[in-house]
């Protein structure tokens, strides 16, 4: 949990001839850029990272883009990130919610379910379905909510978040 000295020395590696193209090392740095509160210099070296010929292809190198671009409200980047992590990786639930979780903070409600939906199927933890739950909520849709948020209890009964939600909905269904 040393991230400052980490970046420092992932930094100085970084500058050097051996390891200048390491991805791996690039994206670690990123990690720790974020845990220091850097996010903005995060985002550069992803972006970078992203755009070069070892990182366009790396799945978690666009997760880690995807998810940072979301926190900083970078609607145009998050897009981008979801479209290539779906392209990529079309079996693995990041890229629907990164894209679900965009089209919901836009108001695009029905799109975010369907997207919810699609990542609901690669993902066994059910927070995809938590989430398409609370896309139900919000529009005001309590019985649908609450079949998500108990089909997401069903798939991991340790989620927290669906039981607190599925209380709260029962209240006022």
């Amino acid at each position: 949990r040393r991230y400052g000295e980490a970046e420092s020395n992932l930094a100085r590696l970084l500058a050097t001839d051996k390891h200048k193209d390491r991805s791996d090392l690039v994206l670690l740095r990123a990690r720790c850029l974020i845990e220091i509160d850097r996010p903005l210099e995060a985002r550069e070296l992803l972006i970078k990272l992203t755009q070069s010929a070892s990182g366009s292809s790396d799945v978690e190198s666009w997760i880690l883009l995807g998810n940072l671009s979301y926190t900083l409200k970078d609607a145009n980047r998050t897009r981008l990130s979801a479209q290539r992590i779906i392209g990529l990786a079309p079996d693995r639930p990041e890229g629907y919610l990164l894209r679900g979780l965009q089209q919901r903070r836009v108001g695009q409600h029905d799109a975010a379910a369907e997207s919810f939906r699609q990542a609901s199927r690669h993902d066994r933890s059910g927070n995809a379905l938590v989430l398409l739950g609370l896309t139900y909520r919000d529009q005001g849709q309590l019985a649908r909510a609450n079949a998500a948020f108990q089909e997401a209890l069903t798939q991991d009964p340790q989620n927290k978040e669906a039981a607190n939600l599925v209380g709260s909905v029962i209240a006022t269904v």
